[in-house]
């Protein structure tokens, strides 16, 4: 047994969080970040418990909280964020331990049903061997090289920069054709997107006599090649209907791009291997590529573990993780 303290986090332990997370990642989280992404989400705050040795912080885990649709009834869950553990204290257990305070609390104190993440293959076995975690899929993306692409504007495309509901209802539709989906109402959204201090998202949206027909967020990356961006695809908001839109989403969004100064040399996304639209975006000309991620779940109700457990009952994009 670890001889040391775990408690939840109080007001004030972010300094010390954020001293950690330098020591262990060898480079530094801003406290505009952190507010946002702990103590500004509108579902849940502070999800985090601490590993403290006296005034000394040795180790960190923490969740934010989103909402589950499962078979259109909505559950309190949580996404799996920073594990931290100081170097002065690897090899003792303090993972395990602090996980399994974190999740004795969502489960019996606040009536969380469960908490999925993107686990690396560092802490893959861990969470699988020590935290009870179940793996429902790989997460391939899918890739498409726009570098001969024509850049051409499309007069029904406009780019806006405030999420509505007119959004959500679309991504609603989508998500209903799966029995598990993260539920993205316009409090969550607005906040996930509009107010994240370390990203710009662009939402472009086509339009058909002033009516929402489908709409893509993204973002950009620098690829290695100087000059050049990839385009990450965060939502798939393009119903299966007017799928025939795709590419005049691909020429707009790198003529938009091009005027601005990024040149992409990529578009990429994440689709479920059986949602509808997968043979469309195939037959447009994206393939199977990049790094593959691990997506898996800890379940708190067993009465959902079927149910959680198969990946063609889950709908997921890029913005269901963190780091997109």
């Amino acid at each position: 047994k670890i001889a040391m303290e775990i408690r939840p986090y109080e007001s004030g332990d972010e300094d010390k969080i954020l001293e950690l997370f330098e020591i262990v990642f060898h480079r530094k989280m801003s406290s505009g970040y952190w507010q946002w992404r702990f103590g500004d989400n509108p579902i849940d705050k502070h999800l985090i418990h601490l590993m403290w040795d006296g005034d000394r912080l040795a180790g960190h885990y923490a969740v934010s909280a989103i909402n589950m649709r499962i078979d259109n009834e909505i559950y309190k869950a949580a996404l799996s964020m920073t594990t931290m553990t100081h170097p002065d204290y690897g090899g003792r257990g303090i993972f395990s331990e602090l996980s399994s305070s974190l999740y004795n609390e969502l489960k019996n104190e606040r009536g969380y049903k469960c908490v999925i993440g993107y686990p690396n293959l560092n802490s893959h076995y861990g969470f699988i061997k020590n935290l009870n975690w179940s793996n429902i899929c790989i997460c391939n993306h899918l890739i498409k090289d726009v570098s001969t692409y024509d850049k051409t504007p499309c007069n029904n495309i406009f780019m806006t920069e405030n999420i509505t509901q007119e959004h959500i209802d679309i991504i609603d539709k989508i998500s209903r054709f799966f029995r598990v989906s993260v539920w993205k109402d316009l409090s969550y959204m607005k906040w996930r997107l509009e107010d994240n201090p370390n990203a710009k998202y662009y939402i472009f949206e086509y339009r058909q006599n002033s009516i929402l027909e489908g709409f893509w967020i993204v973002k950009t990356y620098p690829s290695e090649k100087a000059g050049i961006d990839n385009v990450f695809i965060v939502e798939n908001a393009v119903p299966f209907e007017n799928i025939a839109l795709i590419p005049e989403f691909i020429s707009h969004i790198k003529y938009y791009l091009s005027e601005i100064g990024l040149y992409p040399e990529t578009f990429n996304t994440w689709l479920p291997f059986n949602d509808i639209r997968h043979i469309y975006y195939e037959k447009y000309g994206f393939c199977l590529g990049g790094k593959p991620t691990i997506f898996g779940f800890c379940p708190f109700d067993v009465c959902l573990n079927e149910t959680l457990s198969d990946y063609r009952n889950w709908y997921y994009s890029y913005s269901d993780s963190d780091i997109y």
